[in-house]
Parts: C-alpha cells; sequence; structure tokens
C-alpha cells in the first residue's frame, strides 16, 4: 500500500532559505530535485551553483519508506554531513545537502509515521549515560510514558551523527560570529588603519563570484576544439555555385589575352553579371570565405564558446578581388538569380 503522508521540504540555507515546499506522495512516486525548471524541487540557476541541473532524486520504495540517490552530480549528495554514493534509506528529520557547502533542507513527514518517530531527532548523547536513557522528543513531552528498553546499533550510530551535526554547526556559527565582530571593528577604524582610501569595483566582484578564471580553466582545459569553417553562394532552386562572369579580350597592341568581369545595370544600379557555375565558361565564384579559430565545448549538445572575430567573417560585407574592380557593361539585363549564403 503506498504512503499517504506529506513530505514536507523545509530549507534550512541557499536561495529558498525559510521556506516550506509539501508534496502529495499519493499523487507522485518521486520528486527530482535540481536546477532545471522541471524539478519538482527547483533550485535558482544563477545562485545555486553548487546544484546541478539533475541532481537527487526522492522515491517511495514501499509502505513509510523513502530513499534518495544522487543522479551523477558534479558536487555530489549529502545526507546528515555524509556523501551518499548509492540509494540510502530517509527518515523523517534527516537533512539533505547539495553539495558539501551547497544549499540545505530537511527531510520531514506529516503525519510522522510511528516508525520513524525513535530513528530521528534524539537527546544528545552525553559522558558514560546508558544508551537506554535516549528518548524520543514526543515522550518526553509527555505524549506518552517512556519505556525503557536497548535500542538498535543504526539508531545509535544515527544519533552520534545528529550531534556531530550539532556540534558542527555551532561551531560554523561560532566562527562567523567572531568573523562579524572582527569585520565590525576594523570597519570603525578604517580610517586609523588605512590612510589611504580604496575603491572597490562591485561590478567586479559580482562578476568573479560568476566568472571564476581558474574554474574556467580547470572545467574546460580538456575541451579546446579547433574551429574551421567556410562559406559561399549558391542557387536555392538547383544548389549550383553561383559565379561572377568574365569575358575574354585580346590587346591590340601585344595580342595578349586577358579576361574582364562582367556588370550591368539592375534598377537603376551598377551590378556584378552573375551566372551559374555550369553556364559560366570563365567566371569566379561570388563571397567564398574561410576562417579557423578556437574554442571550448560548454555543455552536453556540443554548444561552442568561441571569440566574436573568429565567426565574424560569415556576416562581413562582401569584396570583389581587385582584378574585378574595372570591366566591361552588357546592354541586356539578364534574369536576376535568387542566391543564399551557405
Amino acid at each position: 500500500m503506498k504512503a499517504q503522508n506529506k513530505i514536507i521540504i523545509k530549507h534550512l540555507s541557499g536561495s529558498k532559505v525559510n521556506q516550506i515546499e509539501e508534496f502529495n506522495f499519493d499523487q507522485i512516486d518521486q520528486l527530482s530535485i535540481g536546477r532545471e525548471s522541471s524539478n519538482a524541487i527547483q533550485f535558482n540557476p544563477e545562485s545555486d551553483t553548487m546544484v546541478s541541473r539533475k541532481h537527487a532524486l526522492i522515491t517511495w520504495t514501499d509502505f513509510e519508506h523513502y530513499q534518495i540517490e544522487d543522479l551523477g552530480s558534479t558536487n555530489g549528495t549529502y545526507v546528515n554531513d555524509e556523501k551518499i554514493t548509492g540509494p540510502v534509506t530517509l527518515h523523517a528529520g534527516d537533512t539533505i545537502r547539495m553539495g558539501s557547502n551547497g544549499p540545505s533542507f530537511e527531510f520531514e513527514l506529516t503525519p510522522r509515521p510511528a516508525s520513524h518517530l525513535a530513528a530521528t531527532r534524539m537527546v544528545s548523547v552525553s559522558g558514560s549515560k546508558s544508551t537506554e536513557e535516549l528518548i524520543p522528543l514526543e515522550l518526553q513531552a509527555g505524549i506518552a510514558t517512556p519505556v525503557k528498553e536497548s535500542i538498535g546499533k543504526q539508531t545509535f550510530e544515527r544519533a552520534i551523527k545528529v550531534e556531530r551535526s550539532r556540534s558542527s554547526r555551532t561551531l560554523v556559527a561560532s566562527i562567523l560570529g567572531l568573523v562579524i565582530i572582527f569585520a565590525a571593528g576594523g570597519f570603525a577604524f578604517k580610517d586609523k588603519l588605512f590612510k589611504e582610501t580604496v575603491v572597490v569595483d562591485k561590478t567586479t566582484e559580482v562578476v568573479k563570484d560568476f566568472f571564476n578564471p581558474a574554474e574556467i580553466a580547470a572545467n574546460n582545459v580538456n575541451k579546446v576544439v579547433f574551429i574551421e569553417f567556410g562559406y559561399k553562394l549558391i542557387h536555392t532552386e538547383t544548389g549550383d555555385d553561383v559565379y561572377h562572369q568574365y569575358m575574354e579580350q585580346e590587346d591590340k597592341k601585344t595580342k595578349k589575352k586577358f579576361q574582364v568581369p562582367l556588370y550591368i545595370e539592375y534598377n537603376g544600379k551598377i551590378e556584378p553579371l552573375l551566372g551559374l557555375k555550369k553556364n559560366t565558361p570563365i567566371g569566379r565564384p561570388i563571397a567564398v570565405s574561410q576562417a579557423t579559430g578556437s574554442g571550448f565545448v560548454v555543455d552536453k549538445n556540443g554548444f561552442i564558446l568561441t571569440n566574436r572575430h573568429v565567426a565574424a567573417n560569415w556576416n562581413t560585407t562582401y569584396h570583389f578581388p581587385p582584378d574585378a574592380q574595372r570591366g566591361s557593361s552588357c546592354a541586356s539585363e539578364p534574369k536576376a538569380l535568387k542566391w543564399r549564403d551557405r
């Protein structure tokens, strides 16, 4: 039978801190986690950079049992500050973190199943007290009369992990408090400590958060590619190359033959006389250009990032070669060709 519990996601850090999301597992079988918009639990794609597009997945296994698994994310998934390497069973009150220092949330069930009561929030373990004194918070509040009994190894280990997690959070809070105190003191005496005024470029600081040179180099050193491309004009109806027509002439004095380009007046403008390659005995191809450069692949679809000047040649104005600067005119207007770049 499928569980009828509501899953409560309490965001503890990240862009969604202090937000609460609810999901009915009688309507869905799994919760996907990541930065893509298709995920049930979606993180901010701009600020939550520790989260992958498809990061982790929470699924229902059987009655009152849920598990989470990492979907091959870049920074890994942590349950109660332990990095998981395969599917892990979730209990109400477990803390899930995307990456070692990414956004985190608490996994909760309401109503909480009986099988989850003794496996989640426990009183602190201290000194040489017997493990029999570990009592769920619900019993301490007077909901039921506590009965002393021995607990299993997994429950005891989970209580130790919770205590370590609390100690770690306390240590981090203390360090942050000291940093704030020193920062406030430094700000108060900044005029005495620093004789010169330092101008900080806030725009540069923001850019550094998203474009770290060392991180870009580390992520893309094996993705550099060589780029080579070209284009030309072709006739859209036949696919044949478009040529600028030339004609052969003879110098009356030297008797030497030479070729000159042909031009016509079309709609009041002087235009080159164009023709298809197969119908042009003497001519030159139009707008043939090539370029090379380098770039690097930035996503799984093969999108390549490169400098603007590398790919700018295709969009520049075509310049006729030097030998086409002067030519002869034709009396009649030939049928205009439809052509496009390729």
